[in-house]
């Protein structure tokens, strides 16, 4: 890693804030706010368009993951959400090791007994889903026909969510679980401020509503 990269903050914590335009209204344009207008002025430095038919190729050969062929033999998988303490730990399990081989070893992870279906889910996550396969899509190139991936649909048949995560609602709160996202490339990004915005009940918005759509006609 780069020498000028600052460490992990580990005392950073989640807290939640009120909306980036907590005083928009129905049909107001992006540039009558401070933040709408400083993000479109990022628009006249144009835009980098990229055809995924020229410049989108992967590097070599990509043998298919063993996670697709694992589920399509068991009928069954496990998601377990990734959290900050152990993001190292499950990084590792995306190493491009020969088929066979098990990541569980090398990655220090705790296999726990499922309830319900035979693949385990990680003890140190402190939010798994234990799934039956729904339905699996092979995906194909539309140009070559090679198969490049699989997209999985499953039925979540049991959640378990550790207690020491859950607010006073009994919901999940992010603070607590520290869930860690993936991005592009090698990144990874942790929940750093979230906000909730109400959704709007015709019944009650509605006049307010007929307006916004009357101005703009």
């Amino acid at each position: 890693m780069a020498a000028d990269i600052p460490p992990f903050n580990s005392s950073f914590e989640y807290r939640s804030t009120l909306s980036p335009n907590p005083q928009w209204t129905y049909g107001q344009k992006m540039a009558d706010t401070p933040v709408g207008k400083a993000w479109l002025e990022g628009e006249k430095d144009g835009w980098k368009v990229v055809d995924t038919a020229t410049e989108d190729k992967l590097d070599g050969p990509q043998r298919l993951k063993d996670t697709a062929g694992n589920i399509k033999a068991t009928k069954a998988f496990t998601v377990n959400i990734i959290s900050e303490p152990f993001v190292e730990a499950a990084n590792v399990t995306s190493v491009d090791a020969p088929e066979g081989v098990s990541e569980w070893p090398i990655s220090g992870l705790t296999k726990e007994k499922s309830i319900h279906v035979k693949p385990p889910r990680v003890k140190e996550s402190a939010f798994s889903m234990e799934c039956e396969l729904f339905q699996t899509i092979d995906v194909a190139d539309p140009e070559s026909g090679a198969h490049t991936t699989t997209l999985i649909l499953g039925h979540v048949k049991y959640i378990h969510v550790r207690k020491d995560i859950l607010n006073e609602r009994g919901n999940v709160d992010p603070a607590k679980l520290k869930p860690v996202g993936r991005m592009g490339d090698i990144s990874y990004s942790r929940v750093g401020e979230g906000f909730r915005i109400a959704r709007p009940v015709w019944a009650n918005e509605q006049e307010t509503i007929k307006k916004a759509i009357e101005r703009e006609e």
